[in-house]
């Protein structure tokens, strides 16, 4: 094994040592580089004492060499030195030579210097040389940005080759504290980000470099650039160059004199715009971090709030407290940050809610409808009211201004855009005055509440039922509510299961005791209460009934558990008869004693309906989006199987289909493969598998995933409900051949019955074959699969079943639900 290290680097010599591990006597023949052109080569034969007493042979592995003057002779050389026998750089290598007196552009740099002289004399003010530090510093940037692309390897801080020495005494403090403290931030290179990150200066060069580095620490995997913007005027920033690297640049910008209230600020976002490249653009300042996975919270509530939409994070003090969850704007257009002196850690500030207005201290807007308003610079002259009046415009045109309480970003200043003595104010008023009214009359009105109880938060990436209850707690949210979420049980991955509620604007009260407890700390508080799963309403219906005597009690079913268990004695055998009609009667109870249950299934609706003719019942599926399919048949391959393999149906299911189906099915199908897919693959203990059955296991992009299938197969030959797998696969055009269970309860349309419905393992064979080799029958297939998908399981037809259910239950607590407030639309 050949080792080495370059240890020294200059003008006039180079140093270091080298040694072939396995044979210590050889001496090893080296070559000397400038960048890929080759110089000298030499033998590392003379003695390093340091080499032999650490016990490295005879230490005779150095060199030194002597290099005649004017070998190097421009501003910056990339040396390296190689081992002559591999081409591999030597330990240290390659290293950058910067030279203070470069022997080449002699004029130039007499010329440059000339011109700074004569500026330095002729200056009578210091804002008359900020020109020449925002041309040195923008100038700067731009070098060390140029290394970092040619040298992608060197991470060294570029402060360490300044010849500290030769600065002034004002900045030379702060290079020298910055050469041994903070080291560069490296910001990824993406030659087309989607996200552009414009920071306003504050002027403080540590508060810069924390915001930076925080940002990068908690964003990885956005494509993004990050533009800062230097208009401070203050000297130390001027370093920021030093600090920042890879996908990073500072634009210093000359100011002739202090600006007036935030106008400072809206001309640096200004410039800042101006040069972002991304679809996206996030505006930050005065912010000392960002908060874990925070800007991917604000670019998905952006992606999913429209193209006409403004979102900010929560803004807090470094003591837990906040400082601004959105602006309120009264009728006389006095602004008011939101939750200002209250515990940050309150769940209702943690949640994604509507506002008037946004401080200009943090804000995400897309490019196209910033520029839409004239950008920043047609807002500038509305200083602190730039903002304000862009949300008004943006709400005027159907869009949403939203923060968003599950991302946290924590201020190191002041709030910014807040002043009501601002110039803009005027200019404000006389556009929205007529329209200031309504809004406030909107925000007086007080939304119902309603309190959805689980066992766990839902974690729709598992289980069905997740999605489920996701699903139609985001269409309370639609229907003007304010949503509490509580979970009987406490799981290992609850906070970022809280956290996700959150993002979508309901409150995941994640610090509760007991149930008991918390519903009688809460009594009288809701108006439904929506109780998820048999289990769950068999421990909390009847508490839940009396903390809360007038609110509607929803009872949601996941599916009717003793149909299941019936189902599956018939198929397996295993089951206690008396167990199961105990599951019957307890079931049939917990629907008696509910105002309102929901089902997914309309089978599960007739059967209740036979049994329980007094009961009401409401059909209410899940939203899914029906997306266009994006991978063609032919690059599309193999079946898969997915499922929750806790779940015992899935289990069965897949264990009889690779039995009983998969072995008689066509060589074409079974070369391609069969996956399968879903969490807690453990609980199948299926031994061996052949070479054409993969076990695939959880599978986090699941969309993705499916998006390379040919067929999905749903072979289930016992379980109750509505099978989530079976949506999912169809609401992405992806063909799912099924059992009539894996069927039932889902009111699919006459073609996709006859295509995809299997009653025993010959037909079930016979659709496989018959879809996997014919590319027009697929499609065809396909394309009705998403329509049908977009009619059912769109977002408004799970809305207008909710409101039908509510409409249906008994009227003691009054209306079935408020009028939804405008704003409220967008959250969900």
């Amino acid at each position: 094994m050949l080792t080495g290290h370059l240890d020294h680097v200059g003008i006039d010599r180079i140093a270091g040592w080298a040694r072939d591990e396995a044979d210590p006597a050889r001496r090893l023949v080296l070559e000397l580089y400038d960048g890929d052109r080759p110089i000298v080569r030499f033998v590392a034969d003379r003695m390093r004492t340091d080499l032999a007493g650490a016990g490295l042979g005879d230490g005779r592995y150095g060199f030194w060499l002597s290099l005649p003057a004017g070998l190097f002779p421009m501003p910056v050389h990339r040396i390296g030195v190689r081992f002559v026998d591999t081409g591999a750089d030597i330990g240290g290598s390659p290293r950058h030579l910067y030279r203070a007196d470069p022997a080449l552009d002699e004029d130039f740099s007499a010329f440059v210097d000339a011109q700074m002289d004569a500026a330095i004399a002729a200056a009578e003010r210091p804002e008359q040389l900020e020109p020449l530090i925002a041309f040195a510093t923008s100038l700067t940037s731009r070098l060390v940005g140029a290394i970092d692309r040619f040298d992608t390897l060197n991470r060294s801080t570029p402060l360490r080759d300044i010849a500290l020495s030769t600065l002034p005494d004002r900045l030379r403090r702060s290079a020298d504290k910055l050469a041994g403290g903070p080291k560069p931030v490296h910001v990824p290179l993406h030659p087309d980000p989607r996200v552009s990150v414009v920071a306003a200066s504050s002027g403080r060069l540590g508060d810069d470099h924390g915001l930076i580095r925080s940002l990068v620490e908690t964003s990885t995997g956005i494509p993004l650039e990050i533009i800062v913007v230097d208009n401070s005027g203050v000297v130390e920033t001027t370093l920021l160059p030093f600090l920042l690297r890879g996908g990073a640049r500072v634009v210093r910008v000359a100011r002739s004199a202090p600006a007036a209230g935030s106008s400072a600020l809206i001309a640096a976002y200004a410039e800042g715009q101006r040069l972002a490249r991304g679809e996206i653009l996030v505006f930050l300042s005065g912010l000392a971090s960002l908060a874990d996975d925070a800007l991917a919270t604000l670019v998905e509530t952006l992606d999913r709030a429209g193209p006409s939409a403004l979102v900010a994070p929560r803004l807090v003090d470094a003591d837990g407290l906040v400082r601004s969850a959105g602006l309120a704007v009264d009728p006389l257009g006095n602004k008011s940050p939101v939750g200002q002196g209250a515990d940050a850690a309150l769940t209702r500030f943690r949640v994604l809610r509507p506002a008037d207005d946004v401080a200009l201290n943090a804000l995400v807007i897309r490019r196209e409808a910033l520029l839409a308003q004239g950008g920043f610079e047609a807002l500038e002259s509305l200083e602190d009211y730039a903002t304000t009046d862009l949300a008004f415009v943006l709400r005027a045109a159907g869009g949403a201004v939203l923060v968003q309480g599950a991302a946290e970003a924590v201020l190191a200043g002041p709030l910014a855009g807040i002043a009501m003595r601002s110039a803009g104010r005027s200019r404000f008023l006389a556009r929205w005055t007529g329209t200031l009214p309504r809004i406030g009359e909107e925000a007086a009105g007080e939304a119902r509440t309603v309190l959805f109880i689980d066992e766990h938060f839902p974690a729709p990436d598992e289980d069905a039922g997740s999605v489920a209850v996701f699903s139609h707690a985001r269409a309370f949210v639609r229907l003007g509510y304010r949503v509490v979420f509580v979970a009987t049980e406490r799981a290992g991955h609850a906070a970022a299961r809280a956290q996700r509620l959150r993002a979508r604007g309901i409150e995941a009260e994640d610090g509760i005791g007991s149930m008991e407890q918390f519903l009688a700390t809460r009594a009288n508080q809701f108006d439904v209460v929506y109780v998820h799963r048999f289990h769950v309403a068999r421990q909390v219906l009847e508490a839940a009934r009396g903390a809360n005597p007038k609110a509607r009690i929803l009872f949601s079913l996941a599916d009717l558990h003793h149909i299941r268990e019936e189902r599956a004695r018939a198929v397996t055998g295993q089951g206690d008869d008396h167990a199961i009609a105990a599951t019957r009667a307890d079931e049939l109870s917990a629907i008696a004693a509910a105002d309102v249950t929901i089902t997914h299934s309309d089978w599960e609706r007739d059967y209740i309906a036979d049994h329980l003719p007094e009961a009401r019942v409401a059909v209410a599926l899940w939203d899914l989006p029906g997306l266009p399919v994006r991978t063609p048949f032919a690059e599309r391959q193999g079946l898969c199987f997915l499922g929750s393999y806790r779940h015992a149906p899935n289990g069965d299911a897949i264990v009889h289909f690779m039995t009983a189906v998969w072995p008689r099915t066509a060589e074409a199908v079974r070369r391609d493969g069969l996956d399968i897919v879903g969490a807690y693959t453990d609980a199948l203990k299926l031994g061996a598998l052949p070479d054409d059955i993969r076990l695939v296991g959880y599978v986090a992009d699941i969309a993705a995933y499916l998006d390379r299938k040919r067929l999905m197969v749903a072979p289930l030959r016992f379980g109750a409900g509505v099978k989530g797998k079976v949506l999912l696969a169809l609401s992405q055009g992806l063909p799912c051949i099924m059992s009539p269970i894996a069927a039932e309860g889902i009111p699919l349309s006459a073609e996709l019955t006859e295509a995809l419905v299997a009653a025993d393992d010959d037909t079930f064979k016979a659709r496989i074959e018959a879809l996997y080799a014919d590319p027009e029958r697929w499609q065809t297939v396909s394309e009705a699969a998403v329509d049908w998908a977009r009619r059912t399981l769109s977002e408004e037809a799970v809305t207008r079943a909710l409101a039908d259910a509510l409409a249906d239950a008994p009227a003691a607590a009054g209306p079935a639900h408020a009028p939804a407030p405008v704003a409220a639309k967008a959250l969900a």
